[in-house]
């Protein structure tokens, strides 16, 4: 028997394996690559030539599962009974037996191809003793620098800063340089010589710019409105010396002269004693110095100390037109520099900053030269500078605008300590909406604060509004309605029916769909508390707005009662 394979116009038998032609195993494996197949996935055999110590080809069998991408030129081939591959649309001749089968093909798997005959398949291909692989270079590596982490979402954002840096940038604006105009004698003007103040007023009306340069405060050695501590005062002067310190110079010295023609008099009466004459002389010294001391013997004196009301306020309209000037050029940092600095204003120069949007050095001014703490962390909290504006809120016991702060850094176990400080305190002051409030909206437990409502109703501690945001705080209506009918059945206590009723009415007008049900438990409540209530049967107007008949029945039902002893 000759056993043999004939074309055939259709495959008989399932494609298992993949056949490449050629010589060369480069070009082999090239094809498996480009076929998709993982070499180290698949059988690959070496199929001898009909020529002694040549190749015909190679067999690629993939493993199950693995399908090629494309086989290009290369040819398919079936498998029979798992043991003999043969090319597509090709069939064997004669059939043979299942027996047959196992009799003559019990070894390994065969390949029978018109060129090359039947080839058993006894070996795979190993690739180490075809491939050569590339000797290892020894690479340098270089490792680079940690790079900035980009998140892909952003959760929150903050900024650190220090609040003495912030208001020293304000600060600094007033170099104070004194050399800086040579026709300015400072050492004078300091002391509040009219000359030295004229050329600086003069100076300022046509360069007002120099004012942050050359950095005189309207304040000028101390004497700012009255402070008292400096050589000069502010304000019209008799003598160089304000009107009351006038006023009692001039009674000192007429007690002086009463005091010298004491003396005469006493000289004249003992004018033979000659121990007399020393009375005389301190009476004539005494005259003349009442005299020397007249009020106009001291004016040019003391002129030189002194400066008048309409300078100060030359000077103060100057330094403020200079201020505004810079708030309309949207140069907020100098004129805040002008209200601190010149005008000793510091509240003024954080509300200029705070107006320009640097809330920063707002809350840094505010907090340094006014003290007030609570501007302060407005301020920082505008401007983003969150951890100093929690470190102020803590210092001021602001326990909630903490945990609000917390919560916009996302560090909810923080926020939520805080929270509990400010839910402990409602509940300690009975404010027990409030507190779940707290629960509800900020902690996002709303179960907590169900749970403080139905306490607060329980208490008897604004029941009303207890139980009324209780049920607003359920959404579904088929939970509410459940939950009503609960409430009324197991926790409502006969002295608060009324209430209860109060409450049910609101969530009657607002949802339809559960009014009928709410009605009769309406209907249950008047029918119980009625007899000793009668007022309490106009409620039920409430729950039938559209029966104008009801009306009459309730006013004959209230006046047969008022009747009945």
């Amino acid at each position: 028997m000759v056993f043999e394979i004939k074309p055939f116009h259709k495959n008989s038998f399932p494609r298992k394996g993949i056949l490449i032609k050629g010589s060369d195993a480069r070009e082999w494996l090239q094809g498996i690559y480009k076929m998709g197949i993982d070499p180290e996935k698949a059988r690959i055999y070496a199929l001898p030539d009909n020529t002694a110590n040549k190749i015909f080809g190679c067999l690629v069998v993939p493993e199950k599962g693995i399908e090629p991408i494309d086989i290009g030129s290369n040819n398919y081939m079936q498998c029979i009974n798992n043991k003999l591959f043969i090319p597509e649309n090709t069939i064997t001749f004669p059939e043979i037996s299942q027996a047959e089968w196992s009799r003559q093909f019990s070894g390994h798997a065969y390949v029978m191809h018109p060129h090359i005959g039947m080839v058993e398949l006894t070996e795979e291909i190993d690739w180490s003793q075809l491939i050569k692989l590339p000797d290892v270079a020894e690479a340098e590596i270089t490792r680079p620098s940690e790079g900035i982490y980009i998140p892909d979402k952003l959760h929150s954002i903050s900024i650190q800063a220090d609040e003495n840096s912030l208001a020293k940038s304000i600060e600094e604006q007033v170099k104070t340089d004194a050399a800086y105009d040579l026709s300015l004698n400072i050492d004078k003007l300091m002391k509040g010589n009219h000359r030295e103040v004229d050329k600086l007023l003069e100076l300022l009306k046509k360069h007002p710019e120099k004012a942050l340069l050359l950095g005189i405060p309207l304040d000028v050695m101390g004497s700012y409105r009255g402070g008292g501590d400096g050589k000069f005062k502010f304000g019209k002067t008799i003598g160089g010396e304000s009107r009351e310190g006038s006023k009692i110079g001039l009674a000192a010295r007429i007690w002086v002269l009463i005091a010298a023609i004491v003396f005469i008099a006493v000289f004249f009466t003992n004018k033979k004693d000659a121990s007399s004459i020393p009375v005389i002389l301190i009476a004539i010294w005494l005259i003349y110095k009442a005299f020397k001391a007249s009020p106009d013997g001291n004016r040019r004196s003391s002129r030189a100390a002194r400066i008048d009301m309409s300078k100060f306020e030359t000077l103060q309209n100057q330094y403020e037109k200079l201020a505004k000037d810079f708030v309309a050029q949207k140069e907020y940092h100098k004129a805040a520099a002008v209200y601190l600095k010149l005008l000793n204003n510091p509240f003024m120069a954080g509300q200029v900053l705070e107006e320009g949007g640097y809330y920063g050095e707002a809350g840094a001014i505010y907090l340094k030269h006014c003290k007030d703490r609570d501007r302060a962390a407005t301020c920082f909290e505008k401007g983003r500078l969150y951890m100093k504006a929690i470190e102020i809120y803590k210092e001021l016991q602001q326990p909630e605008k903490v945990a609000d702060l917390y919560t916009l850094l996302k560090n909810s176990k923080e926020a939520n300590r805080y929270y509990e400080m400010v839910v402990e305190d409602y509940i300690k002051n009975k404010q027990y909406v409030r507190a779940s409030i707290i629960y509800r909206k900020k902690m996002k437990q709303p179960l907590k604060g169900q749970a403080l409502l139905l306490q607060g109703w329980h208490q008897n501690q604004d029941a009303f509004n207890c139980l009324n945001n209780y049920f607003v705080n359920i959404e579904n209506t088929e939970l509410l309605l459940n939950e009503i009918r609960r409430f009324y059945a197991n926790e409502l206590e006969k002295s608060k029916q009324e209430t209860f009723l109060q409450v049910i009415k609101i969530e009657f007008h607002k949802h339809p769909s559960i009014q009928v049900p709410l009605r009769d438990i309406a209907y249950e409540i008047v029918a119980d508390c009625i007899e000793a209530q009668p007022r309490i049967a106009s409620e039920l107007l409430n729950f039938n707005p559209k029966d104008k008949s009801l009306t009459k029945d309730i006013m004959k039902f209230k006046a047969y009662k008022m009747r009945k002893p």
